[in-house]
C-alpha cells in the first residue's frame, strides 16, 4: 500500500471496532490525487500500540492484515462512495461561487 502524489493504493474506511482486540475492517482503493475511485479488497487490521516506530516525519504503528473472507464490506464501499460524492459536490459548489 502506497501512493506517489496521491496516485496508489490506500486503505479508506473504519467499520466494525472490536475495542479488546484494537481490530477494525477497512477497504484498500485504488486512489488517483487521493479520491478513492475503486476498491480492491477488505482487511481486518489489528494496530499495535505497543510496537511504534519513530522516524523524522512522525511515527508508524505496526499493524496486522487478514484479508476478509468476502471480497468487500459493501456497507464501507458505499459509505465512502457517499462521502467521497458529497465531498466532490461541495469542492465544486465552492469552486463555482467563488
Amino acid at each position: 500500500m502506497s501512493t506517489i502524489w496521491g496516485i496508489g493504493t490506500m486503505f479508506y474506511g473504519r467499520e466494525d471496532y472490536i475495542p479488546n482486540e484494537g481490530s477494525y475492517i477497512t477497504t484498500e482503493w485504488l486512489t488517483v490525487l487521493f479520491i478513492p475511485l475503486i476498491p480492491l479488497v477488505t482487511y481486518r487490521i489489528w494496530v499495535s500500540s505497543d510496537d511504534i516506530d519513530y522516524s523524522l516525519f512522525g511515527y508508524e504503528r505496526k499493524m496486522v492484515y487478514e484479508k476478509m473472507e468476502v471480497d468487500f464490506n459493501w456497507r464501507q464501499v458505499l459509505k465512502t462512495f457517499k462521502w467521497t460524492a458529497l465531498v466532490g459536490i461541495a469542492i465544486a459548489l465552492a469552486i463555482i461561487i467563488f
